[in-house]
């Protein structure tokens, strides 16, 4: 089965390394079905990630010239921080990404998401081979199962208690806070679901797509922030940035008073310039810092990792075997999507 990957993760690489070769990779994709003939890629890019799934006739070939695209744009060696798999490896390798065993919050169940907007948003733009929807499709289904049968992340300390955690240490009492949250993405919504439940009363919510800001204040009864009024957020207390934009929403912080600020940053690239860390009324926290606090209780569950890791691996050996199958008898069929 012809498919590989070239990728960084938050284990081997830094924020501002993902954040660099996030922006590369969204300028280059449009090049690359161009640069390599007969070739076919899915790009992945989250916060902890930023891979790029290939298939072609020579994978050698591809993985080399992807390194040398990369390089060029980012003018500097990463080598030891990337990894790439090819053939079963891949397959195993997007397994355990979509079952989120290779993510800083384990389980985490957004990645499942991600995935399939990668997926989707490749086939729509260009005609995807055989090899690549195979593996998408079957990764997806399969990490639906896995997730359902070992209960993945059950118990598992997450993202939204990481962030209260800090803001409990920031704050006397962030109940009587005021908090903005800076987009509509699906981890925003997490958090701001686990506002309410632990009692912050004073919520806003600012989004680039006024109208889908509006739409989710109305159903979570919260105040809606224009777009064009986002410079207020200095009138709040802590603010959390989850969206998605190509340059820093914010790069000054002129304070309107003496008070405090925490702001956390979701966003790869990033939503807020580091430099605003230097100024010492405001604490700013990008995503692999929150992630830290959640990494030391990986070790508490290694059984069940093992188990799951076992469970995919047998999953993929059955789904490599139907596939050759398929393609050995001519009879093989995929749809358009997952």
């Amino acid at each position: 089965m012809e498919i590989g990957i070239i990728g960084v993760n938050y284990k081997l690489a830094n924020v501002n390394l993902r954040e660099r070769l996030a922006i590369i990779c969204q300028q280059l994709y449009p090049q690359l079905r161009f640069r390599l003939k007969n070739s076919y890629f899915v790009i992945l890019s989250t916060c902890n990630r930023i891979e790029i799934y290939f298939s072609g006739k020579n994978l050698p070939f591809i993985h080399s010239q992807l390194l040398t695209l990369l390089r060029q744009k980012l003018q500097e060696s990463f080598d030891q921080k990337l990894y790439s798999f090819f053939h079963k490896e891949c397959f195993f390798h997007l397994m355990k990404v979509a079952c989120g065993l290779d993510s800083a919050i384990l389980g985490e169940t957004e990645i499942l998401g991600q995935i399939k907007v990668a997926y989707e948003l490749a086939s729509n733009q260009q005609v995807l081979s055989k090899e690549l929807h195979f593996l998408f499709q079957k990764s997806l289904a399969i990490a639906k199962r896995i997730r359902t049968e070992f209960f993945i992340n059950r118990g598992m300390p997450s993202l939204p208690q990481a962030i209260f955690s800090t803001a409990k240490q920031h704050f006397r009492d962030y109940c009587l806070s005021s908090l903005l949250f800076v987009g509509v993405s699906e981890i925003n919504k997490k958090v701001l679901n686990y506002a309410k439940k632990r009692g912050v009363k004073d919520i806003s919510i600012c989004n680039r797509t006024d109208k889908k800001a509006c739409d989710l204040a109305k159903t979570q009864e919260i105040r809606w922030l224009k777009w064009s009024q986002l410079h207020q957020w200095r009138h709040y207390d802590w603010i959390i940035f989850g969206t998605k934009a190509s340059s820093y929403l914010i790069q000054d912080a002129p304070l309107l008073n003496h008070q405090k600020k925490l702001i956390i940053d979701l966003g790869v690239p990033r939503n807020v310039s580091p430099l605003l860390n230097n100024q010492k009324m405001i604490t700013l926290l990008n995503i692999d810092q929150i992630s830290d606090q959640l990494s030391k209780t990986i070790g508490n569950y290694q059984d069940s990792l093992f188990k799951i890791e076992e469970k995919l691996l047998q999953q993929v050996q059955i789904q490599m075997n139907i596939y050759f199958e398929k393609k050995d008898a001519a009879t093989f069929k995929i749809k358009a999507s997952a």
